[in-house]
């Protein structure tokens, strides 16, 4: 299972977000400073760490405006994969 700290845990040691800032599950990762570029490292990052392919469908907003929501789309699409 994939939790909302396993994605922060992953986000900070990759230099996805700031070293400095102390995220929670449900912070805003876009305040946070989590632009399209980072995004676009994270997919790269998440498909490495775990062996997940991220759709486009899984950028909206949505599914990327928290930890939390992040944690909750990978699982869904980790059970697509039966992984």
């Amino acid at each position: 299972m994939i939790t909302a700290e396993d994605i922060l845990r992953c986000m900070l040691e990759e230099a996805i977000l700031a070293p400095d800032v102390d995220p929670s599950a449900d912070d805003e990762l876009l305040n946070l400073g989590l632009d399209s570029m980072a995004l676009m490292q994270w997919m790269i990052i998440a498909e490495q760490r775990f062996g997940i392919v991220m759709q486009p469908e899984d950028l909206a907003l949505e599914h990327i405006r928290t930890a939390r929501a992040m944690a909750q789309r990978l699982e869904y699409r980790a059970t697509q994969l039966n992984i």
